[in-house]
């Protein structure tokens, strides 16, 4: 993406999950209340994978919930 993806870099929610429970938890600091998720192709076991930690390890540190 080039220099646009390098100004973005910083506010897109990549990486380790400290760092996504990090980057989500300054959003809800400044008033945020949803997250959206963008998923690019290829739509594969790879992005069911990570949908999954998403949900099972992300979600509950960023709710306060076990679900």
């Amino acid at each position: 993406f080039g220099p646009r993806w390098e100004a973005l870099r910083p506010a897109v929610c990549t990486g380790s999950n400290d760092r996504i429970v990090e980057l989500i938890g300054r959003y809800r600091d400044a008033g945020i209340d949803r997250v959206l998720l963008s998923l690019r192709p290829p739509i594969d076991d790879a992005l069911a994978d990570d949908l999954d930690r998403f949900a099972e390890e992300i979600v509950p540190q960023i709710t306060g919930s076990d679900r």
